[in-house]
């Protein structure tokens, strides 16, 4: 006796469902880590600074997050202030 009600897929519609399947995962678990404000780590901007203190201090203060590399100022005081 045969079978009418078998679903019969060839190779590409599997293909297409599997491709759109994985899109979705992507595109799913790109949102959710973009809305949990995630960083990655090659995202980070490495800088350094010379004259941290005065304007300098300020202009650190407005790139929090970011990479500190190295410092270099003539003033012990500014420069202890930053770090």
């Amino acid at each position: 006796m045969k079978n009418t009600n078998s679903c019969k897929m060839d190779r590409k519609h599997l293909l297409y469902i599997s491709a759109t399947t994985a899109i979705g995962f992507i595109i799913i678990l790109n949102i959710g880590v973009a809305g949990l404000q995630h960083q990655a780590p090659d995202d980070k901007l490495n800088f350094t600074m010379i004259g941290t203190g005065g304007r300098g201090e300020i202009n650190l203060n407005k790139i929090i997050g970011q990479n500190r590399v190295a410092f270099c100022e003539v003033d012990r005081d500014y420069a202890e202030s930053v770090l």
